[in-house]
C-alpha cells in the first residue's frame, strides 16, 4: 500500500484502467467461449449421431441380405469423416459381419464368427484439450425390426486442434484489443490530467523555491482555469505575506545581531547573563508564536500540495486553508511587532561597551584567576580542577606561556565554559565532578583542551551545539547563548577555531586553537624552530 501510495495519479489511473479492462475482456471472452464450446460439442455430437442412423438405415437392408458389397460400399462413405477410425456391422447373433476403417475392410463372417461382444450403451466424451477415442453403437432396423447392429470408433483430433485455434487466436485478438485500450487510455490520460498535472508541478515548484511570484497561465477548460485563477491568487496573497514577513524577520535579525554584539562585547559577565536570561524570558513567548504561525502555513501549503496530488481538492477545503493563512498572517505581524518592542527594550538597560585592550599576559596565571573568581560556584558542587602544560622546548625551565592577546576575551570565554559546566555538566552528578584543562603550543598556535566529566551532549543537538538559543533549559531561563558567544568570541576576536567532543554519560571536551600572538609578525627563527624535549606543568586548583 506504501507503494501504491507513492504513485502518481497518471499511472494510478493508469494502472486501474488497463485492469478493469482486462478483466472486462477476460470475463467476456470467458462466457463466449464457454458458449462456443458447448455449441460445438452439441453440433459435433447431433453430427455424428445423424450420420451412425442414416448409415444403419442404408446398411439395414445388405445385413438382411448377407451382401458384403452393399454394406462395404455403404461403410465407405465414412471415409470422408477425418474423425472415423472403424466401423463394425453385427448380426443379431452378435456375430461380426463386416469391418472396416479407412486402411482396411475385411469380411468377419469367419474371423468373428464365434466372437461374442456384448452391447453396451452409446457413449461421447470430451476433454476440450486432450484428443480422446469413443464410440457409439446403435441398432440396425427394418419396419421396428431388429436385424443386428453398428458400433462406430471416433477420435475427437480434429475438434482438439480447432478449439486450440480456436483459444490461441482470441488470447491474441485480446492482448492486441488491451494494448490497444491501453494505448488510448495513456492518451486519454494525457489529456485530461495534462493541465492537473502542470498544476501540481507548479505548486510543488513554487513549494520547494518558495517562490511566490510565480502565477499559472490560464489555457485550460473553464473548471481548470477557475482552479488555476485561485491558486494565482492564494499565491499572490502569499508572496505579499511573505515579504512582509521577510522584511520583518530581517529587521528583527539585524536587531538581535546587534544585541548579541552588544553582549559580546560586555566584559561583565554577571549583566550578561542577566541581560542574556531576560531577553530568553521575555521574547520566548513572541518567538515561539511565530514559530507556530510559519508552521501552520506550511501545513496549509502542504495540505493545499498533498490534495492537489490526490485530486481531491475541494472548493471548500481552499477556502479554508486561504482564511488559516489569513488570519496567520495577522497573528505573525502582531507577534513580531511586539518582539520588536521587547528587543528596543532591551537595548535602552544594555551596559556600556568597553573596548579590549591588546597586551601581553601570562596563560596558566591568568586561568588561575578566572577560576578563583569562579570559586564559590565550583565549591557547591564541589568540582576538582586541574590545568596541565605540555611544553615542547630545549629547555624545562618554562612553567607558563606567555601570550598577546585579548585578555578580557579570553576570561569571556572560559567563564562561559565553566558555567556551562556547572548548569549543564554537573547537574545532579552522582561522582566526582572534574575539569581538566591541557595546554599544548603547535605551529605558534595554542591548543587549549577543556573536558569536563558532566553528563555530556545529547546527540540531537551536538551538531547545532553552537548555534544561537540552542539549549534544553530553556523552561529553566536558560537561552542557549553561551557556547554561540564562545564560538563568536573564538573565530571573530581570537582568530581561531572550536570544536566538541562529547558521549552522554562521559563528559565534554572543547577544543579551542587560535594564535599565540595575535597582530604579531612572527620572525623566521621561532617559525623554523626545532622542538626537542617534552616537559609537563601541572596545576591543580
Amino acid at each position: 500500500m506504501k507503494f501504491w501510495n507513492k504513485l502518481s495519479i497518471k499511472i494510478q489511473f493508469t494502472c486501474i484502467s488497463i485492469l478493469f479492462s482486462s478483466i472486462i475482456i477476460i470475463v467476456t471472452e470467458f462466457i463466449n467461449f464457454e458458449r462456443f464450446i458447448y455449441s460445438e460439442i452439441k453440433h459435433f455430437k447431433n453430427t455424428i449421431t445423424i450420420q451412425a442412423n442414416l448409415l444403419a438405415d442404408f446398411i439395414a437392408p445388405s445385413l438382411l441380405f448377407k451382401d458384403l458389397q452393399g454394406a462395404k460400399t455403404s461403410l465407405e462413405k465414412l471415409a470422408v469423416n477425418k474423425n472415423f477410425l472403424q466401423a463394425i456391422i453385427y448380426d443379431n447373433n452378435n456375430k461380426g459381419f463386416i469391418r472396416y476403417s479407412p486402411y482396411n475392410l475385411d469380411d468377419l463372417s469367419q474371423k468373428l464368427n464365434s466372437s461374442k461382444i456384448n452391447l453396451v450403451e452409446d457413449k461421447i466424451n470430451f476433454k476440450l484439450f486432450t484428443p480422446l477415442i469413443f464410440y457409439i453403437q446403435i441398432p440396425i432396423k427394418h419396419k421396428s425390426n431388429i436385424f443386428g447392429s453398428l458400433y462406430i470408433e471416433l477420435t475427437n483430433a480434429s475438434f482438439v486442434s480447432t478449439m486450440q485455434k480456436y483459444l490461441f487466436n482470441t488470447i491474441l485478438l485480446n492482448i492486441l484489443v488491451l494494448i490497444l485500450i491501453s494505448f488510448l487510455i495513456v492518451i486519454l490520460l494525457n489529456y485530461i490530467l495534462k493541465p492537473i498535472i502542470f498544476l501540481a508541478n507548479k505548486v510543488k515548484e513554487v513549494t520547494s523555491s518558495q517562490d511566490y511570484s510565480i502565477r499559472i497561465k490560464d489555457e485550460s477548460s473553464k473548471e481548470i482555469s477557475t482552479l488555476f485563477q485561485i491558486f494565482n491568487i492564494l499565491f499572490q496573497d502569499i508572496d505579499k505575506l511573505t515579504k512582509n514577513l521577510k522584511e520583518k524577520v530581517l529587521v528583527k535579525s539585524n536587531e538581535l545581531k546587534h544585541t548579541q554584539d552588544i553582549l559580546l562585547e560586555s566584559d561583565k559577565m554577571s549583566l550578561l547573563g542577566n541581560l542574556v536570561s531576560g531577553i530568553a524570558h521575555e521574547v520566548n513567548t513572541p518567538l515561539g508564536n511565530a514559530l507556530v504561525g510559519s508552521s501552520i502555513i506550511n501545513k496549509e501549503c502542504n495540505k493545499i500540495q498533498k490534495s492537489l496530488e490526490t485530486n481531491t481538492l475541494k472548493y471548500s477545503e481552499l477556502n479554508n486553508s486561504i482564511d488559516v493563512l489569513q488570519k496567520t498572517s495577522v497573528l505573525l505581524n502582531t507577534t513580531l511587532v511586539y518582539a520588536s518592542n521587547l528587543v528596543k527594550g532591551f537595548k535602552e538597560i544594555s551596559v556600556d561597551q568597553r573596548t579590549d585592550e591588546l597586551r601581553n599576559f601570562f596563560l596558566i596565571s591568568y586561568l588561575k584567576e578566572i577560576f578563583l573568581t569562579n570559586n564559590n560556584k565550583l565549591k557547591k558542587i564541589p568540582v576538582s580542577v586541574r590545568i596541565k602544560y605540555i611544553s615542547n622546548t630545549d629547555t624545562d625551565t618554562d612553567t607558563d606561556i606567555k601570550l598577546k592577546s585579548f585578555p578580557g576575551i579570553v576570561a569571556q570565554i572560559f567563564n562561559n565554559l565553566i558555567q556551562n559546566s556547572i548548569i549543564h555538566g554537573f547537574e545532579n552528578i552522582q561522582k566526582q565532578a572534574k575539569i581538566n584543562i591541557t595546554i599544548f603550543v603547535k605551529n605558534d598556535n595554542l591548543i587549549v583542551h577543556y573536558y569536563d566529566n558532566g553528563k555530556g551532549i545529547k546527540e540531537n543537538i551536538i551538531n547545532n551545539i553552537f548555534e544561537p538559543f540552542i539549549t534544553t533549559k530553556r523552561s529553566e531561563g536558560s537561552c542557549g547563548l553561551g557556547l554561540n558567544i564562545i564560538h563568536n568570541l573564538v573565530f571573530k576576536k581570537l582568530k581561531g577555531s572550536i570544536k566538541v567532543i562529547s558521549k552522554i554519560n562521559q563528559g565534554s571536551k572543547f577544543i579551542l586553537t587560535f594564535p599565540i600572538n595575535l597582530h604579531d609578525n612572527l620572525s623566521s627563527k621561532s617559525k623554523t624552530k626545532i622542538l626537542k624535549k617534552e616537559t609537563q606543568n601541572i596545576y591543580d586548583i
